[in-house]
């Protein structure tokens, strides 16, 4: 319902509405242009509003639908991830080897992919911070900080872009939370004494009038609670968005958002049908985590306890993905070993004990935890140097302590699907028709997981991507054995199924990304696939 009925500009009776927010009418085609200057900016499907639980967050202004768009903005700063981040060029971040650095950049001594990398030189890449480090050339001394570079480009805004500054400087940055008794005091603090003491101290103030260890501090802070990663296909930076930021966390997102490689522009996406009124959210952690894990990244990144439905959920929505297997035996007979599970009585309190549903077995949270931690170190042991074999005989130990949906068996089997049909030994024509059909059950129950935690693909693409491309190739393998004329067509149409439903989940991919590359494959195997049930006399239903 249009709530200005005449035209902003002349006054007179306006007829043709403004098409996104519907809000506002003008007499012509000609006064909307006019208007759109001061218009753009109230026309958002979102407001900001505030609270004391919040902080600031978004809403929605209107209903919108699904896919529909929310916001797209430019980031107020880029630059390499924030938080372990790989050295690569600053001019194009492309990654590099450190022991065999075969270029740098010819002013500040930096390593480079090549002394002629158009970014070196280009305002929104290292030009911003090379003539800083250039104060400072000895870096074989000083080495290569890259957790300094993008905290550093946050403190030149204040000249390049006063307006940027005053942005990023409303961010939150939770800084009474990082005083000297928190875990990341002393980290935040060797960013802080690196730039201080070796670049800035040769600065005067006029030049730049923020730069102590303090403000540094409150810059990491505002970073780490409000940067967002992106994936580059070489690797990943952090990036500050000033509405994307506001974005209020859940573990059930009801968006998705794309990145632009080029230039970095953020677009925010509703995955559902929103409601005027309803928050707009996003995930700040990994949606295939248990609930600990993902509250405990929540509290020491974000400083908050996530208490949406999932995580209040023991069975994390019925996946089981946090999930024990019970150790003890059967209450109705001591030589029978109980088939119950145990789940916490509390998840979102890391205090709370572990029942099992059939017997009278309780873990500590404290006991949970311990196990949790060394069998993740199992797992990142494993996952290091990853062979067919390790990850089996991983996997048939690890059933019989956790759930066969457990987030740690997710992440070993999903490395495992990737290697069946690779590995020596175990290439799809080496595999016995056995062991195809335990590779197809595999990626479905993954694909189920995945699914129900992320219905619209949100935050699982990649990962679902892949397993989909393998579920293909694996029943390729089995179409390519099958005699049967209606056996060999019931293949092609699930395999081309499969192949659809990736290449749709990717559509939202930027070009020359990950997903990107992995659609293309798919399309080209597609395209193989319709010759075939040509070839086959297939009717496609």
């Amino acid at each position: 319902m249009c709530q200005n009925s005449k035209c902003p500009i002349c006054n007179a009776k306006g007829g043709l509405l403004c098409g996104a927010c519907r809000e506002v009418s003008y007499c012509s085609k000609e006064h909307q242009r006019e208007h759109w200057k001061i218009h753009k900016t109230a026309c958002h499907p979102y407001e900001v509003k505030r609270s004391p639980d919040l902080g600031r967050y978004l809403t929605c202004k209107r209903d919108i639908e699904i896919h529909g768009t929310i916001l797209t903005e430019l980031p107020l700063v880029f630059g390499p991830k924030f938080s372990s981040p790989t050295p690569q060029c600053l001019g194009c971040y492309q990654p590099l080897d450190l022991d065999n650095i075969e270029a740098r950049c010819p002013k500040c001594n930096w390593p480079a992919c090549s002394a002629d990398c158009p970014g070196l030189t280009h305002r929104h890449h290292h030009l911003q911070e090379c003539l800083v480090f250039s104060l400072n050339t000895d870096t074989d001394e000083l080495g290569y900080y890259y957790e300094a570079v993008t905290p550093l480009r946050c403190l030149l805004l204040q000249k390049r872009n006063p307006k940027k500054w005053d942005e990023l400087m409303s961010m939150e940055s939770h800084i009474k939370k990082r005083g000297k008794d928190s875990d990341v005091y002393e980290e935040t603090d060797q960013i802080a004494q690196y730039l201080v003491n070796n670049f800035l101290c040769k600065l005067d103030h006029s030049i730049l009038p923020k730069m102590s260890v303090e403000i540094i501090h409150v810059i990491c802070g505002i970073l780490e609670v409000n940067a967002m990663d992106i994936g580059t296909g070489n690797g990943e930076l952090s990036a500050l968005y000033p509405n994307a930021c506001l974005m209020e966390h859940s573990c059930i997102p009801n968006t998705r958002y794309m990145i632009q490689l080029e230039d970095f522009k953020i677009t925010v996406l509703s995955s559902q049908n929103l409601k005027k009124g309803d928050h707009v959210a996003t995930m700040y952690t990994h949606m295939l985590w248990g609930t600990a894990a993902r509250l405990e990244h929540l509290k020491n990144t974000k400083y908050f306890v996530c208490k949406c439905k999932r995580c209040q959920d023991p069975t994390e929505l019925g996946t089981n993905l946090s999930t024990l297997k019970c150790i003890g035996t059967s209450p109705d007979d001591i030589n029978t070993p109980c088939t119950g599970l145990i789940l916490p009585q509390n998840s979102v309190d890391d205090n709370s004990d572990w029942k099992c549903t059939q017997c009278p077995v309780i873990l500590t949270g404290r006991h949970v935890a311990d196990l949790m931690s060394r069998i993740a170190a199992d797992v990142d042991a494993t996952l290091e140097s990853p062979s067919v074999k390790k990850l089996q005989d991983f996997l048939l130990k690890l059933e019989k302590l956790v759930h066969k949906n457990h987030y740690h068996c997710f992440m070993l089997k999903h490395s495992l699907v990737q290697l069946l049909g690779r590995e020596d030994g175990y290439t799809h024509d080496k595999m016995s028709n056995e062991d195809l059909q335990k590779k197809i059950d595999m990626c479905k129950d993954l694909l189920d997981v995945s699914s129900t935690l992320d219905v619209e693909n949100t935050r699982v693409v990649l990962y679902n991507a892949v397993i989909l491309l393998e579920l293909f190739l694996t029943m390729f393998e089995q179409y390519n054995r099958t005699k049967g004329k209606l056996e060999k067509s019931k293949l092609l149409e699930e395999g081309k199924a499969h192949l659809e439903n990736c290449i749709y989940i990717l559509r939202f991919e930027p070009l020359s990304s990950s997903g990107s590359r992995i659609a293309n494959v798919c399309k080209g195997h597609l395209f193989r696939i319709k010759n075939e049930l040509k070839k086959y006399e297939v009717i496609e239903l």
